[in-house]
């Protein structure tokens, strides 16, 4: 049996895209070139037919997307999420059914994060092509949900009936 190891290029990329993703996703934000706003769906009610768009975003339906281009909405959304960012160790329920997912593209990497404000939880996944990277969680109060919901409205994106809160 023969052992492989990686070569040094491919340790080298290796390094570098976990230093290019390893910062605070949500600050990141700010300086993104592109933004996308997802509504998911998390598991649909029994017998309920959503109209979902037939996409996937980390596992989840997508009953819409749209590009934040707009600098005010894109401020508008960076600040509600940095301000609800809690302590890592503030209670929280345990169930995680996210409805909301932001995709961040920078420099040819992306950073994905999927958000369920139910437990108060923001699950963060960079990316190089299609290798995970990086995982992590951060705990958010649920305030950026009404923001996240009124942009999402305003483009006429269906949310998951089944969300608490904000609906």
């Amino acid at each position: 049996m023969r052992i492989r190891l990686a070569s040094p290029g491919s340790l080298l990329l290796v390094i570098l895209a976990l230093s290019a993703c390893g910062g605070d996703p949500i600050s990141d934000l700010r300086s993104a070139e592109s933004i996308t706003l997802f509504s998911i769906v998390s598991s649909p009610p029994r017998g309920v037919v959503l109209p979902t768009t037939g996409e996937q975003f980390r596992g989840y339906a997508v009953l819409g997307k749209m590009d934040i281009s707009n600098a005010e909405a894109k401020k508008s959304i960076v600040d509600a999420l940095h301000q609800a960012i809690l302590p890592g160790d503030a209670p929280r329920p345990a169930c995680f059914e996210p409805r909301h997912g932001i995709r961040v593209k920078q420099l040819g990497m992306s950073t994905d994060l999927l958000i369920c404000f139910e437990c108060r939880k923001i699950q963060t996944f960079g990316l190089l092509s299609f290798i995970p990277i990086i995982y992590s969680e951060i705990s958010v109060a649920a305030k950026p949900q009404k923001v996240l919901n009124a942009h999402l409205r305003k483009a006429g994106i269906p949310l998951d009936p089944s969300m608490k809160g904000d609906i």
